[in-house]
């Protein structure tokens, strides 16, 4: 499957220090086999996934009739779901 990155995620990455940023870029590859490998969101987040790099997340859909992943927002766990709730385009 296709990764397509949102503007504010790919900022993120940008920003990440060095090991995370290698973590992160190791999982993002093996999201791409397993695009339902993450935890399932609830509520207003329904249909978005999120996968867990130490204290970091990725939060992520999965296209299936496109052959796509998109991944919309990275970052920590403390804030990266009020974050991701506030963006105008989530995409639902």
């Amino acid at each position: 499957m296709i990764l397509r990155y949102s503007s504010e995620a790919k900022e993120a990455i940008r920003s990440l220090p060095p090991e995370i940023k290698q973590g992160i870029r190791l999982l993002l590859d093996e999201l791409q086999k397993n695009p339902h490998s993450g935890k399932p969101l609830q509520r207003e987040l329904t249909g978005f996934y999120s996968l867990r790099y130490k204290r970091h997340r990725i939060i992520y859909k999965p296209i299936s009739d496109r052959k796509e992943i998109r991944i919309y927002s990275i970052g920590p766990r403390k804030e990266i779901y009020a974050e991701f709730t506030k963006l105008p385009a989530k995409g639902h």
